[in-house]
């Protein structure tokens, strides 16, 4: 019942948003809300491309800006943010190529809410007729509800530009803008993330690599005191145990910047092999007190 209340304002919201919109529209938006873009992303330079090309003819009264939340996992990333952020292209279209390969939703869940587009029709809560709309849904099931494109009235009166990307890259965004802001004036940055403990670092980490595929984390639970101690010291201490914090400040931002093939003449790291990427992301614990500013870093 939820969610289907969900579905109902969601249309009636779109209805609201954009008036001269048709039932071909609601069909599109709520393929979306299930399927996400409907297709699998691989050609980058193309994808590129026609992102330019849509930001190079955005109309100069677009004021769309923040990401439009549709009816599932789903929502549409307008191309006027980037203008406004300093989200890169490079950036969205990851963004987008991940959100596409992503498991998305089923053939059940959206004719649960065809049928509540249907009884809104009925109850004559949308702008154009009960049979018009029933038409186009019959229309496009016969088809096997394929993606559909926006009509002809709503391109003329909107001239949509977005990309559909997963609900959980949207609180990610000004954290991505600002790495892009940076790599555009530095050739590397590092990131930190601290919090306590179960805070969602790690996560949060893994996330940020997927998205950034040049990157590479580093966690502080893989660096110990020194090799000098030995074994016997590193078991004392256990997994995760006492870090130099001084040697990581001195020794990890100087080898990262400078040579990154010799960072593990200093420490000794669970982890035997590394490869310093263009975003360094370097998940620490509550109290590591990495000086960011002195070090480039980003937060």
């Amino acid at each position: 019942m939820n969610d289907l209340r969900s579905t109902t304002e969601f249309l009636l919201a779109q209805c609201s948003a954009y008036p001269a919109l048709r039932p071909q529209d609601l069909l599109k938006a709520l393929h979306q809300s299930v399927f996400g873009c409907g297709h699998f992303v691989t050609d980058e330079a193309a994808g590129l491309r026609l992102i330019q090309k849509e930001l190079a003819s955005l109309p100069a009264e677009d004021s769309i800006s923040a990401p439009e939340m549709l009816d599932g996992p789903f929502c549409r990333l307008h191309l006027r943010t980037l203008a406004k952020t300093g989200l890169t292209p490079r950036m969205l279209f990851r963004l987008f190529a991940l959100s596409a390969g992503a498991p998305a939703g089923s053939g059940a869940v959206l004719e649960e809410k065809l049928l509540c587009l249907l009884t809104l029709a009925q109850e004559g809560r949308l702008p154009f007729s009960r049979g018009e709309t029933a038409q186009a849904v019959e229309a496009w099931r016969a088809t096997g509800c394929p993606p559909c494109h926006h009509s002809e009235e709503f391109r003329a009166a909107y001239a949509p530009a977005y990309r559909v990307i997963r609900r959980e890259y949207v609180p990610l965004l000004p954290l991505l803008s600002a790495l892009d802001r940076q790599l555009a004036e530095k050739k590397r940055v590092l990131l930190a993330l601290e919090g306590g403990s179960a805070a969602g670092k790690t996560t949060l980490a893994a996330l940020l690599e997927r998205v950034c595929p040049d990157s590479r984390v580093f966690h502080m639970d893989d660096f110990f005191l020194r090799l000098a101690l030995g074994l016997r010291g590193l078991a004392r201490f256990g997994h995760g145990g006492r870090t130099a914090g001084l040697e990581f400040n001195q020794g990890f931002f100087h080898f990262t910047q400078h040579e990154p093939d010799q960072l593990f003449r200093i420490f000794r790291i669970v982890k035997h092999t590394v490869d310093i990427g263009t975003d360094n992301i370097l998940e620490t614990g509550e109290n590591t007190h990495i000086d960011l500013h002195r070090n480039d870093g980003v937060g």
